[in-house]
């Protein structure tokens, strides 16, 4: 198998990378070809390569099951799912479902791609660290038995990171996979036939589509090399609609569009790694944690945030307990309010009393710029001074992914996948996030932080999550590896005459064009 580069920015889900506008097309007919515009760009629709990838191969690929907008799954690729035991997950796959080639899709095709979403060198495998076996128990039936109970597995089985891929594609194609030319097979509603990293992708109906019959003949996806640029585009009616918009106002001030939002799983946070001096000394990390002003990077979204303290997000948490035990829980934590004097006397205890010079890298998706700028600006005040260094994304996502003591502070905006609350620890946190390319942006994995979040995975019971959750939320807010700021709103710029339903984050999780529609 071939060994995937893994990488660390998990943000890039929530967003998009960078390339060029392409050019303007037909406008959309009845029947015709739906024009999506995406911040962003990549080489290959294989995921385990680019995590740019499943925001185009969602279209095309399919998963087990897939999950509701109001957190529940219902089944996709799988007819049914049985748990019989804590530990074990039996999919009933539906029988007819074909892939684009006329091959029938069977439990080998589904064990192969979770097998290799499981590959240890792949940045996925993380998702997969539970699992003990995945086996074809028949032609139509696939086990999943786990080494320990896992409140998350149900959910992983929905995520962008269980999509299923033909098994004999693969092994005929397996060195060049998902790149442009060969691309991949699937059994989605929309056949991807080309990808060009300068412009964007292709894609074509599956008329034999099992789910039914679908919307358009035809799809684009085009990149783009900033959100303005995609603006300027969808006022120019070349495209109908960008999924991920940052700065909803003024794109909508730029693109005449509407805008549709709704809550989403993602966060504005700041990592601060902590085992890279001057990040290492806890008075630093404390001191920035009160100096951060929150308000301003509210602003700077055009207030489609809301201001957060934890790291886990409230409705995250709200899935395993009422929103009154939840906002108890949250005030009893450890606090660092926005307090200047407080942020110099803690600076003041630290091995740089008189402040230090760093960079801080960022790169152009969300508002990772603009954030990172007002960072900078905000610890200025207290004598620490940043150069804010925006690099190309390649650069950027090294950086993020260098071995652990390398790993510089950063301001990032996005990571959020499933509404589950175990999704931000078991990516973000622990010792399986070290290794490099690992996604533990912050360096933080002492024991006791791998214990919690394996107690709170294995925990069968909400109050028992509630209670793990809440040891790891105090002793994140004690040690202060992470310092969440907002908590995303998923913005969406729309052209008149299309409906995209139930749009929420995470969009890319499931083939997403099969919930938009013309209405005129």
């Amino acid at each position: 198998m071939r060994r995937p580069r893994a990488i660390a920015a998990a943000a890039l889900m929530a967003i998009a990378g960078l390339s060029a506008c392409g050019s303007p097309s037909t406008p959309s007919a009845d029947g015709g070809v739906l024009r999506v515009g995406i911040v962003g760009t990549t080489s290959t629709v294989d995921i385990i390569d680019s995590q740019i990838a499943p925001l185009i191969s969602s279209a095309s690929l399919e998963n087990l099951v897939r999950l509701k907008p109001d957190g529940s799954l219902e089944p996709r690729l799988a007819e049914s799912v049985e748990n019989p035991s804590p530990t074990e997950y039996v999919y009933h796959l539906r029988k007819g479902v074909e892939f684009w080639d006329g091959q029938e899709l069977t439990s080998e095709d589904v064990v192969f791609s979770l097998e290799r979403y499981r590959d240890p060198n792949s940045y996925t495998a993380a998702k997969y660290r539970t699992v003990d076996t995945i086996e074809a128990t028949d032609e139509y039936t696939v086990t999943v038995t786990l080494k320990t109970p896992d409140s998350n597995w149900p959910t992983q089985a929905s995520m962008f990171s269980s999509q299923i891929i033909q098994k004999k594609f693969y092994e005929e194609h397996e060195d060049d996979f998902g790149n442009p030319g060969t691309l991949v097979m699937g059994t989605g509603p929309y056949e991807i036939v080309k990808l060009d990293p300068t412009s964007g992708a292709e894609f074509k109906a599956n008329s034999d589509y099992w789910g039914g019959d679908v919307e358009f003949e035809t799809m684009e996806v085009k990149f783009f090399d900033s959100e303005t640029n995609a603006a300027i585009a969808l006022r120019a009616k070349s495209i109908d609609m960008v999924p991920s918009v940052a700065n909803a106002t003024s794109f909508k001030s730029t693109s005449k569009a509407e805008i549709v939002s709704s809550p989403s799983c993602s966060l504005g946070f700041v990592a601060l790694n902590t085992q890279s001096a001057p990040w290492d000394d806890i008075h630093v990390r404390r001191a920035v944690a009160y100096a951060v002003d929150r308000t301003a990077f509210v602003d700077d979204v055009d207030g489609h945030a809301d201001p957060i303290t934890t790291f886990i997000p409230p409705q995250s948490l709200e899935t395993i307990a009422s929103p009154e035990k939840v906002e108890a829980m949250i005030e009893s934590l450890p606090q660092f309010p926005h307090d200047l004097d407080k942020a110099k006397a803690e600076l003041a205890k630290s091995a740089y009393p008189d402040g230090f010079q760093a960079e801080l890298p960022t790169t152009d998706f969300s508002n990772n710029v603009t954030g990172s700028q007002i960072l900078a600006d905000q610890l200025g005040k207290i004598g620490i001074k940043l150069t804010v260094k925006n690099q190309t994304i390649a650069k950027w996502v090294a950086g993020v992914g260098a071995a652990v003591e390398k790993r510089p502070a950063v301001y990032t905006a996005g990571a959020g996948c499933t509404p589950t609350p175990g999704y931000m620890p078991s990516y973000w946190l622990g010792s399986a996030g070290l290794v490099d390319g690992g996604s533990n942006l912050a360096g933080y994995g002492p024991p006791a932080a791998d214990r919690i979040i394996k107690q709170a995975s294995e925990a069968t019971t909400p109050e028992a999550q509630f209670e793990a959750y809440t040891e790891l939320l105090t002793q994140l807010a004690t040690d202060v590896p992470y310092i969440p700021i907002m908590a995303l709103q998923a913005n969406l710029g729309i052209a008149s005459g299309f409906e995209w339903a139930n749009y929420t984050q995470p969009w890319w999780n499931a083939p997403w064009p099969l919930n938009i529609t013309r209405t005129s």
